[in-house]
């Protein structure tokens, strides 16, 4: 299918022009003349990705709407919150409430538990979201209770329990879904996924399997330097989980990999740094790496060399 730009006397017109061949195809039939009178054309043609049979048309469509439906669920619990925000501010205000409800709202432990809320938006409960709900949590607890100051002294003991137990129950999980992530991938390359866990710390990684079939990189308070540049993309859709707090991953890829990033940015970001180098990814489905997780107040950046 080709788009056809036609400007007049007043305002541009775009309408899709459905030529008299098969969409599927490079040609390009000319185009000499048309009965608009007094109007003058310009013929834009931007021609759509091509594809090899109808199945794979239809596919294509149905990713588009996978996306639109996860954009939807995406936005929807961050729509709920600054409604809630806006209600509790409005009567706030007004004073509706008999107690100063902004210093429970509107305080640093809501914040840390509403970025916890929105890392759950549309890919449901994260190690992440959990850890920051439960640190926000913990100190709303004398807020909202006006319980004493020494309250928070238990707050270090109680963040490395929570911590290891979220550990604990994420290696469960991931055992009962038959995903090993156990080796050290500095020095194997015999399984096709992998497990880093950078906390308040850091470190290299070097993986080299050739049937990657995903993995889980968890950095808090810390940073990883993972690469791939030895790795060969399994059949399927490969996903690397990325969980950052206050920490950073780094991914080292094939230059000839194209990357599709679904992972929620809260005060952080993602950043394929290839684009500045000139590369060109490919488009090919076996060399396509989906990323997903949160970003809180971190950053993931993707390299080659």
């Amino acid at each position: 299918m080709y788009f056809l730009r036609m400007s007049g006397n007043r305002h541009p017109l775009f309408f899709p022009f459905i030529f008299p061949f098969s969409p599927f195809t490079d040609k390009i039939e000319l185009v000499t003349s048309f009965p608009f009178p007094k109007v003058t054309l310009l013929f834009t043609f931007a021609k759509t990705k091509n594809y090899n049979n109808m199945n794979e048309y239809m596919n294509n469509i149905d990713e588009g709407k996978k996306r639109e439906h996860n954009r939807l669920k995406r936005s929807f619990l961050p729509g709920i919150l600054l409604i809630l925000a806006g209600v509790f501010l409005f009567a706030d205000k007004y004073n509706l409430f008999s107690v100063d409800i902004s210093y429970i709202v509107f305080s640093w432990p809501m914040l840390l538990v509403v970025i916890g809320l929105l890392s759950f938006s549309g890919k449901g409960i994260s190690r992440t979201g959990l850890l920051l709900v439960t640190i926000g949590g913990f100190f709303l607890i004398p807020r909202i209770f006006n319980l004493s100051l020494e309250f928070d002294k238990m707050f270090w003991p109680l963040l490395l329990i929570s911590i290891g137990i979220i550990l604990i129950f994420s290696q469960n999980k991931k055992r009962k879904h038959k995903l090993p992530f156990t080796k050290d991938y500095v020095k194997t390359n015999d399984d096709d996924t992998f497990e880093i866990n950078a906390i308040l710390g850091g470190g290299e990684r070097i993986v080299t399997t050739q049937q990657l079939k995903g993995g889980a990189i968890t950095c808090i308070m810390g940073g990883a330097e993972i690469s791939l540049i030895n790795c060969t993309l399994s059949t399927g859709k490969n996903i690397i989980t990325i969980e950052a707090i206050m920490g950073g991953a780094t991914l080292i890829i094939p230059s000839d990999w194209t990357v599709v990033s679904n992972v929620n940015a809260i005060l952080g970001g993602i950043g394929d740094k290839r684009t500045r180098l000139g590369i060109v990814p490919s488009n090919l489905p076996e060399k396509t790496l989906y990323l997903e997780g949160t970003a809180i107040i971190g950053g993931i950046e993707i390299k080659s060399y």
